[in-house]
């Protein structure tokens, strides 16, 4: 389990991917938005239709994740940080893409 983002640009997460698959072990990223108080609420109301029928989804986000110092200079915080989250949830609520 790796906290994210696993690395910031694609080349060292595809290293770090292919080193952990050569002893033969999964990697995988940190995610934790679906198991939210609201998300799992959300989901409830999709699957019981009081919405009707879903056509669009956007997530916004409007914190600033300033806890993480580290990534203060990257000019993709939002996509590095966050982005494993909001995709994550996405598939939580509305299934696998297609």
């Amino acid at each position: 389990m790796a906290q994210k983002p696993l690395a910031l640009t694609l080349a060292d997460a595809i290293a770090l991917r292919d080193a952990a698959a050569q002893p033969g072990k999964v990697l995988c990223v940190n995610q934790n938005m679906r198991y939210d108080q609201s998300m799992r609420v959300l989901k409830q109301i999709i699957d019981r239709g009081d919405l009707g029928e879903i056509v669009f989804a956007q997530i916004d986000m409007l914190a600033i994740p300033h806890w993480q110092g580290f990534l203060a200079d990257y000019d993709r915080l939002t996509l590095a940080n966050m982005s494993v989250h909001h995709l994550d949830v996405l598939r939580f609520l509305f299934g696998e893409p297609v």
